[in-house]
């Protein structure tokens, strides 16, 4: 326990860190999420803070509340999830979600952050695994959970009928030697 709460101040540590180099401004300044992931993915305390997430995504979703109390903490925090390795963002995106319904985060930071990620790697976990179960039960509980939103129904229809795939396999030979440099997760359902 005390181990963990070390990592959890090192977790808040870290966010508090990466919104004074990257600016509160800026962060504030992006209505929608997702651009932000720009100006985070080159700072090497956000590098850092995703490392840490690596070992400890788990606990600082039980304690989003108090490590990143604020909208712009939050964000910091959760886009250092889409740096998880594939198994563990797979894992994550259900608990991301019982955030979202818990209403813990803000419908704009997960929906902009995980169903439509800024980060080409997310977006093919999605697509090139949506046979996997545990991405199908993620699909199935966005649909349920935003049952009256057509344009939400929508991407989960094409993630799940394999098109989304297309298009991204599509997209990666639109361009080679930019997808060639990023690999395609594909998860082994066990």
């Amino acid at each position: 326990m005390a181990n963990t709460n070390i990592n959890l101040d090192a977790v808040s540590n870290l966010i508090i860190t990466v919104k004074q180099t990257v600016g509160v401004e800026i962060i504030k300044g992006f209505p929608d999420p997702a651009p932000i992931y720009g100006h985070l993915e080159m700072n090497k305390d956000f590098q850092r803070l995703a490392d840490l997430t690596v070992t400890n995504w788990r606990a600082a979703i039980d304690n989003i509340s108090s490590i990143a109390s604020d909208r712009e903490s939050r964000i910091v925090l959760l886009h250092s999830f889409l740096m998880l390795p594939p198994k563990e963002y797979q894992e994550c995106l259900l608990e991301v979600l019982d955030l979202y319904k818990n209403k813990k985060i803000e419908r704009d930071e997960f929906v902009h952050i995980f169903l439509m990620p800024p980060r080409d790697e997310n977006r093919w976990l999605l697509s090139f695994n949506h046979k996997n179960s545990k991405v199908a039960k993620f699909l199935e509980e966005l649909r349920t959970t935003f049952k009256d939103d057509a344009g939400i129904q929508g991407v989960v229809d094409l993630i799940s009928s394999g098109k989304a795939k297309q298009r991204d396999e599509h997209l990666r030979k639109e361009r080679p030697a930019y997808s060639a440099k990023k690999p395609i997760p594909i998860i082994e359902d066990k």
